[in-house]
């Protein structure tokens, strides 16, 4: 787990600011300083606090603007989750609505699981041919295999599938086909 400070997280907000055109402007320093206090905290892991982290940053709103972009990529500096950039997305929108949502669902959407959790965790690979469902077509077969981890075959066949469509540049809601028997847990 990366140490961050408060200058760190203005000058991410003034990046994000300028990439999107808007004006960075901290309109309650209190505010972010509180939010420093979840690592002095009784959190247990690193993902708790992390997680607790990005929760304050996001409702502590101590920029005009930006303010879940910047809980984003401070927690991810911090430590980096397993989620895909739109669950993060969709998570930091929850985080903003529910205010008060438990750290241990925050902890569990961040890093899949709580550590504490992680013995249902398995790794799985796969070496497989890739088909283009709506084509009905052969796409491809790799040459590389795809590892992850998951807590379910199930898990792991829907990942899988989402890193082979980033791989070839499908959009999201295209259909792939693999073959789920050659989706092997590895541990």
């Amino acid at each position: 787990m990366r140490s961050i400070d408060k200058q760190t997280i203005i000058l991410i907000n003034q990046l994000i600011c300028k990439l999107y055109n808007q004006k960075s402007v901290l309109i309650n320093e209190s505010n972010l300083d509180s939010c420093f206090s979840v690592f002095d905290s009784y959190y247990e892991t690193e993902e708790e606090i992390v997680s607790a982290f990005l929760r304050a940053l996001i409702t502590a709103h101590a920029f005009q603007d930006a303010n879940k972009r910047t809980a984003i990529v401070a927690a991810w500096y911090v430590k980096p989750g397993t989620i895909d950039s739109i669950g993060l997305s969709k998570l930091a929108i929850q985080i903003a609505q529910n205010t008060d949502m438990p750290i241990k669902n925050i902890c569990k959407a961040l890093y899949f699981k709580n550590i504490k959790e992680s013995k249902s965790v398995h790794k799985y690979k796969y070496m497989g041919n890739v088909y283009r469902f709506n084509k009905n077509q052969f796409y491809d077969a790799l040459n590389k295999p795809v590892y992850t981890t998951a807590v379910s075959k199930k898990q792991a066949v829907n990942f899988i599938k989402s890193q082979l469509k980033k791989f070839y540049g499908f959009d999201v809601t295209a259909s792939l086909l693999i073959d789920e028997d050659e989706v092997e847990q590895i541990d």
